[in-house]
């Protein structure tokens, strides 16, 4: 249940709690909080640290990027990046654990984590409190080899290709080969080749026969509700970008890449693959902390111009300020 107003001022701007403690107090996201706090008018404007106080905290004090932001009140993603523009020398993650009393893994731990269990690098970090920067060191020290990207996304066990019936009935219904591919943990081509091999037709790359729909500031869209989103970003001189790739996951993009948000349109109703895939981001962007806009199909309704507004204008302001 959302708190009121003046509990969310007393938490925020009166005991001074980040919305990543919020999130933890009221068992949601990070943010969900932030979405509380902008909607209500309770953002307060904090100044980045200086570089001598990040050097300070970072290089003689010892603390963690995770520290560091939640003393500050900002997101370790923000720390990172503070820290990269100041020219301050990272050091690996796993230092940090003697000063939560923790050991590092040991070979055999390590090993059964990376090639038995086939967990990931971000999963590791996770376990251990770290982040999944330092795996690799550890991995590197112990001689321990690298997993190849197949054994890390499927756990070892290989994907199974679709049907003919499979692929022929998902590609009539409009999802493109990519997003097919995505559904069944194979690349673009590989589906490609498999159309030709199955003698399925192939169309035009994307939706309707490859239709784009042309935006106010020259981009070519997919479909009129994109349409929709990228010229509203235009006419609030918001900057963005078309389809970025996630950088946790090169096999998906999401639809847009705003001041520091990511924005999905949800814009296919009643197809499983499509249901699977967008769930499967959803999970990605929930496990890195991503500040995620959503936007479902209903909200393209005229009678829901207004939250569709309303949940745009989240972006008007960078998460990371």
């Amino acid at each position: 249940m959302k708190p009121s107003k003046e509990e969310l001022d007393d938490l925020y701007n009166k005991q001074g709690l980040t919305t990543y403690q919020m999130a933890d107090l009221f068992g949601c996201r990070q943010q969900t909080v932030s979405k509380w706090l902008i909607k209500e008018g309770l953002n307060r404007q904090i100044n980045r640290p200086t570089h001598d106080e990040m050097n300070t905290m970072y290089t003689l004090e010892k603390m963690t990027t995770r520290q560091i932001a939640e003393k500050t009140g900002f997101s370790p993603s923000a720390i990172k990046k503070w820290l990269r523009e100041y020219g301050i020398e990272r050091r690996p993650d796993s230092i940090g654990l003697a000063y939560h009393g923790k050991e590092p893994p040991t070979r055999d731990d390590l090993y059964r984590l990376v090639h038995t269990e086939h967990k990931s690098y971000q999963e590791i970090g996770a376990i251990y409190g770290i982040d999944k920067t330092a795996i690799p060191h550890w991995m590197e020290k112990h001689g321990i080899p690298k997993p190849t990207p197949w054994d890390t996304r499927y756990k070892g066990k290989r994907p199974t290709k679709p049907s003919r019936e499979e692929l022929s009935a998902l590609y009539e219904s409009g999802l493109s080969l990519t997003a097919i591919g995505d559904s069944f943990g194979f690349s673009w081509s590989t589906m490609r080749s498999l159309c030709k091999e199955y003698g399925i037709e192939i169309r035009p790359d994307g939706w309707e026969e490859g239709k784009r729909y042309l935006c106010q500031d020259g981009h070519l869209v997919r479909s009129v509700y994109e349409q929709t989103v990228d010229n509203w970003l235009f006419a609030h001189s918001i900057a963005h970008t078309y389809e970025p790739r996630l950088p946790w996951n090169i096999h998906f993009k999401s639809d847009f890449l705003a001041n520091d948000w990511y924005i999905e349109v949800w814009g296919v109703t009643n197809n499983e693959a499509y249901k699977q895939r967008s769930e499967r981001k959803r999970q990605l962007y929930q496990q890195h902390n991503a500040p995620l806009i959503e936007l479902p199909v209903y909200f393209f309704s005229k009678r829901s111009r207004i939250s569709l507004e309303r949940r745009l204008s989240m972006c008007l302001t960078s998460p990371l300020l």
